[in-house]
């Protein structure tokens, strides 16, 4: 009987390990899930900021075109419509056309890129309750093998 009550102390040891071994192969999964959300959460921030400065970048831009136009409006008006005026005019336009069609196309890559930043943040999340849970699971069933190697102690 003493025979048997020591293979079963191992044999709730063994399983003890074995659960411990998990336990902590989790916590890396858990660690490692956390990191990518925290990298997802960065990216997610910068591409607010970037959103941020490029909406500046536009109202900066708007406002120069403004300051640009009713300039060359009051040159109209001070020396009258020339050809080369109205190129020269058209260029600026053009120019400013450009540079606002440029701030566009930065504005949608900083939003699809804060849209997968949220999508991945979200996964992110879920990952971690999930293993937070496995976690919680693996830590009670090492708590109950303890409980059994005790009372396996207790009764030997």
């Amino acid at each position: 009987e003493l025979m048997s009550i020591a293979t079963a102390y191992e044999e709730a040891q063994a399983q003890a390990t074995g659960l411990l071994g998990r336990l902590s192969d989790r916590d890396d999964e858990h660690r490692k899930i956390v990191e990518e959300s925290t990298a997802c959460k960065r990216m997610a921030e910068n591409a607010q900021y970037a959103k941020q400065e490029h909406d500046r970048t536009v109202r900066n831009w708007v406002n120069e075109r403004t300051q640009l136009q009713t300039r060359a409006e009051e040159l109209e008006k001070k020396f009258g419509e020339s050809e080369k005026a109205a190129k020269a005019r058209a260029e600026e336009y053009a120019k400013l056309q450009a540079k606002l069609d440029e701030t566009r196309a930065l504005l949608d890559e900083a939003l699809k890129a804060k849209s997968a930043a949220e999508l991945s943040l979200k996964d992110g999340d879920s990952k971690v309750a999930q293993t937070r849970k496995d976690v919680d699971q693996l830590r009670m069933e090492v708590a109950e093998e303890r409980s059994k190697r005790k009372r396996a102690e207790e009764h030997r």
